[in-house]
């Protein structure tokens, strides 16, 4: 079945159908995006692990969940950081990273 005409009601409004078109956007996989992540991490003391607390990300960046495969220090996430736009960084990205410590 390959006939999505079903798809396309013919009574769409005009306030909707103005919507309808292509949207401008570079292609999919194309380098040159400009992403945001914000991460918070803290140490849970109850789950003895560090935890993300708050997570904030726009495409093409993306964090995985923590993962905790580290047998020797076991509280230690890891993160992964996704962008499938050919790769995170060059020689004018702007780094900042924020380290604070927390006593519970």
């Amino acid at each position: 079945m390959t006939d999505l005409k079903f798809c396309f009601p013919e009574d769409v409004p005009s306030q909707f159908a103005s919507f309808d078109g292509k949207i401008p956007q570079m292609d999919v996989g194309k380098t040159g995006k400009i992403g945001f992540l914000k991460l918070t991490l803290e140490s849970d003391s109850h789950r003895n692990k560090t935890i993300i607390t708050e997570q904030l990300s726009h495409v093409p960046l993306y964090v995985q969940k923590a993962l905790y495969y580290d047998e020797s220090i076991p509280s230690m996430a890891h993160l992964f950081i996704l962008s499938p736009s050919g790769g995170v960084g060059n020689k004018n990205i702007q780094n900042e990273l924020k380290l604070r410590h927390t006593d519970d």
